[in-house]
């Protein structure tokens, strides 16, 4: 992924919270030169902090009929917050519009899960992770013999993150005066919008997780 060094997320943290917060993302993967990809929820697994710097692990599945994760490493991208950016915002003419956006690149090993016991670990915590801030979260009953069949139509797989890259594309590169006026409009439309106005306000003053914005301005 193309990061000027402003656009930049150092911070492993910081890239796991994209991550966990944006956790249906693209599985890629290329065999044979032809690039394949699948639409998938992931669940982050031995989350990295400052303070237990474990390996990152995604976990996942597929549709039993899906050949895609027949290889050894994938690419998995996470989209967080984007935005578009109207030059109608700036103080001056002759600026173009552009995109505001957050994205994570994850590029890790393949393994599949095959022990039964496994997969249902991995699907419990699939779906405990999704239903736990509803008001009566689902939870799977295995006792349920259809429920139980159903595991023989899908594929479970753990991915071993060993690379990270991450951006935030977030007007670093204009004045502060211009950021604060896209955050001012932004904080003024829709969800997303509001999203990158927080996320450009928090980077402006150094509040993302390991971040500093003052020295990515």
């Amino acid at each position: 992924m193309f990061a000027p060094a402003h656009f930049r997320i150092e911070s492993k943290e910081t890239m796991l919270r994209v991550i966990s917060e944006n956790s249906f993302g693209n599985l890629i993967t290329c065999e044979d030169g032809i690039p394949n990809v699948t639409h998938i929820p992931f669940v982050l697994d031995s989350p990295w902090t400052e303070h237990i710097p474990n390996t990152p692990e995604l976990l996942f599945h597929v549709a039993g009929a899906n050949p895609q994760p027949g290889v050894n490493s994938a690419l998995a991208v996470f989209h967080g917050p984007h935005a578009y950016i109207s030059p109608s915002w700036y103080e001056e003419e002759g600026t173009v519009p552009t995109w505001n956006y957050v994205a994570v690149h994850a590029r890790g090993n393949l393994q599949e899960l095959t022990d039964p016991d496994t997969v249902r670990r991995v699907l419990d915590r699939t779906v405990a992770e999704y239903e736990a801030h509803r008001p009566n979260p689902y939870t799977v009953d295995w006792d349920n013999a259809r429920l139980d069949r159903m595991l023989t139509g899908i594929r479970c797989y753990r991915m071993t993150v060993h690379e990270l890259e991450g951006k935030a594309k977030l007007s670093q590169n204009h004045s502060a005066e211009r950021r604060d006026r896209v955050i001012k409009n932004l904080a003024a439309g829709d969800y997303m919008d509001r999203e990158v106005a927080r996320w450009m306000q928090a980077d402006r003053f150094g509040d993302l997780p390991g971040e500093s914005g003052a020295s990515r301005s």
